[in-house]
């Protein structure tokens, strides 16, 4: 018996079965919705494209601090300060040239910059200039500057 139903017959009846059942969970869970839209009163949800225009703000500064912003800091920082010092600065003149750096950037304010910030410096002030700093020097030093 069973060699008489080739594989086309097969695969048709488990699309068929397939697409029964899935038509039964569908008007099990989705009733209301499916009659909405036969009745054209169904509106498909969609999403608002943020507007390039609009700023988020901030509730602690008021300002937008975008990682095109902390992309251009830590290039900035990386060439004008950690490159040109080199091996020659010290701890205490880097951090200086940290600060003075970073005194306008609100984005310290903000935990996953300030985080990847201090990522940054600790290891390229190791690997560039051989001075190591530590996360609580950092924030340290950060909750110094002026808000």
């Amino acid at each position: 018996m069973l060699k008489s139903i080739s594989w086309t017959d097969y695969f048709t009846a488990v699309a068929i079965l397939a697409a029964i059942w899935y038509g039964i969970i569908a008007l099990a869970f989705y009733r209301k919705e499916i009659s909405d839209f036969l009745k054209g009163k169904y509106k498909f949800p969609i999403r608002k494209k943020a507007n390039p225009a609009e700023v988020e703000t901030n509730e602690d500064n008021k300002e937008d601090h975008s990682f095109e912003e902390l992309e251009g800091i830590v290039t900035d920082i990386r060439h004008s300060i950690l490159e040109e010092a080199g091996n020659k600065a010290n701890k205490d003149e880097l951090l200086t040239q940290l600060m003075n750096r970073l005194a306008n950037y609100g984005g310290l304010r903000q935990p996953a910059f300030r985080v990847a910030l201090n990522n940054f410096i600790i290891q390229y002030g190791e690997s560039i200039c051989g001075v190591a700093f530590s996360e609580e020097e950092l924030d340290e030093a950060w909750e110094t500057l002026p808000r």
